[in-house]
């Protein structure tokens, strides 16, 4: 009796999911009947036009430093309303919501302006809601022009964007705002996941440019990073300390020992070696100098300096012949005056 019980069950189960699949089914013939996907939808904002809202949702991010380029990969998250795709959620067994692949409606043209290699969005379905709104998040691969600014290096900042908007429509046809409707709005980094950079803030926000009558709205997000390698750090601070404690200790040998002479030829050794070192680290795109190759030059030239001093006052002290009566006499005459 269990057994025949349990079977009836699992017809009127089977039977309901078949029911729900053909449901599906026509459904979404009903759906894109005489839908054109070439034709802009009109939504309820505006009379003519369309409001798409956008969020970019950053996962990964790299900075080529040596082609001062950003790589990253996103998530674009786009919101509208196509008026065309409704449907009453009663007369198909209460379906609410209707996936589709996005080839197969309408999608907003949005495009990277400042990018420097052509992408495609990946195939993912859109979410359709009864009440015509569609909901769409592919994820994509990005490469993008980032001004680099390498002078603190490598407890360096970098500002980059990403200038986002419609390819060939303009703001009167679709309006680009943040995903609730707003202008600006914080850039989500829950799901990001930090490698060679962390994001220290970021702000997506709304810019409407009109220029020879012509109003284009832009979606720009800024993004503010911070390197994260620690071996750079202590390989470019390193070598220029035990520099820094050589050059000092010659201050506190007297001038005419030799010793003083060896710890500043190890001193110049050891700074040269370095700033030849941090070449290998050192990115060669961006027009700033780093401080630190600055202050590793500056004590290069200190030491050579340095050096120079000691190899003349080692080379008088070591002399045994008196200066010509030529050279001497003026400075005699001139020694009182000087209080020498």
């Amino acid at each position: 009796m269990v057994r025949i019980l349990i079977y009836i069950i699992a017809l009127f189960i089977q039977r309901g999911e078949c029911d729900i699949t053909e449901m599906h089914d026509k459904l979404m013939k009903d759906v894109l009947t005489d839908y054109n996907k070439d034709v802009r939808p009109v939504g309820s904002v505006f009379e003519s036009g369309i409001r798409v809202g956008l969020s970019i949702v950053p996962l990964h991010i790299h900075v080529n430093s040596e082609s001062g380029t950003l790589s990253s990969h996103v998530w674009f998250v786009m919101n509208w309303e196509d008026t065309r795709l409704k449907w009453v959620p009663s007369n198909y067994a209460n379906i609410s919501v209707l996936y589709l692949t996005y080839d197969k409606i309408w999608i907003p043209d949005i495009k990277v302006f400042n990018s420097v290699e052509h992408f495609e969005y990946e195939e993912t379905q859109a979410a359709l809601l009864y009440s015509g709104s569609v909901y769409w998040f592919p994820p994509t691969n990005l490469h993008t022009n980032c001004d680099m600014d390498f002078t603190y290096w490598p407890w360096d900042y970098q500002k980059c964007n990403l200038v986002v908007g419609s390819w060939t429509r303009m703001g009167w046809d679709i309006d680009i705002t943040t995903l609730h409707g707003g202008n600006v709005s914080k850039v989500s980094t829950q799901n990001f996941v930090a490698s060679g950079w962390d994001i220290v803030s970021g702000i997506q926000k709304r810019e409407e440019i009109g220029e020879y009558g012509a109003n284009i709205v832009e979606f720009r997000v800024e993004l503010l990073l911070r390197r994260r390698s620690i071996l750079d750090k202590k390989v470019a601070v390193l070598p220029l300390l035990v520099s820094c404690c050589l050059i000092l200790a010659t201050f506190w040998i007297h001038p005419s020992s030799s010793n003083r002479l060896r710890l500043n030829i190890a001193a110049s050794a050891i700074l040269v070696v370095s700033i030849l070192a941090l070449r290998s680290f050192l990115p060669s795109s961006g027009g700033q100098i780093p401080m630190i190759v600055v202050m590793g030059t500056s004590l290069i030239t200190l030491a050579v300096c340095q050096l120079a001093l000691i190899l003349s006052l080692y080379n008088l002290v070591s002399r045994t012949d008196a200066p010509s009566p030529v050279y001497l006499n003026p400075l005699q005459t001139i020694a009182p005056f000087l209080c020498l």
